[in-house]
């Protein structure tokens, strides 16, 4: 954030970092299920507390929502459900979808009581391609030895830019599943996302930081 501030002139983003789980063993998914009322905490409740609390602005182009690995997938997860309050995203290293383990129904059984159905109309996949996301913009970053967390950011990255986002995708050299993806690449996320959308908003102003899965 410091080095960010001497390139903006001494401005640099308020940086709010949230626990959607509660527990270091927990997950929630980000969503409001059977688990949780996760996302109606993220989507209301933090923002309300931002507000009231902290001196940001209230003007919505200029907030961001991000993480790594399980933040990276909640943060997508927020600006496809709610662009009116998250209208850009950061996601290092992020899942496909959320998911409680390898077996997809399991996920859906514990979280939705079997209901597929309601399962994927929250998934950021589905979402982007019911609707349209024109003049947002997101960030994707992996290591590119991650395995498949190459395949799911993308994956994404291409339905995000389908939909209408602006997307910035960027692999780092020699990293799996590593915080080192973060560490290199916010720099560059953070100065995309103050030109992006907007390009009179010169500096983002409360990214929401999520944490990661393990």
């Amino acid at each position: 954030m410091n080095t960010f501030a001497a390139r903006h002139g001494g401005v640099a983003p308020v940086v709010v970092v949230v626990d959607p789980n509660g527990s270091d063993t927990a997950n929630t998914m980000c969503m409001d299920s059977r688990i949780a009322r996760a996302d109606t905490y993220l989507a209301i409740d933090v923002p309300r507390w931002i507000n009231s609390t902290l001196e940001v602005s209230a003007d919505p182009r200029k907030w961001t929502v991000g993480g790594f690995s399980f933040g990276a997938t909640c943060a997508v997860q927020m600006t496809t459900l709610h662009p009116e309050i998250y209208p850009s995203f950061i996601a290092f290293s992020g899942e496909r979808e959320p998911s409680l383990g390898p077996d997809r129904r399991r996920t859906i059984q514990t979280a939705f009581g079997g209901d597929s159905t309601a399962f994927d109309a929250l998934t950021p996949l589905n979402l982007m391609k019911q609707r349209s996301y024109d003049g947002l913009a997101g960030f994707f970053a992996v290591g590119a030895s991650d395995g498949e967390f190459v395949g799911y950011a993308t994956e994404l990255a291409a339905a995000a830019r389908t939909s209408g986002f602006e997307i910035r995708h960027a692999s780092v050299s020699g990293a799996g599943h590593s915080w080192a993806v973060a560490v290199q690449e916010l720099p560059s996320a953070m100065e995309f996302l103050a030109l992006a959308g907007d390009s009179s908003s010169e500096h983002p102003g409360s990214p929401v930081i999520q944490g990661p899965d393990d």
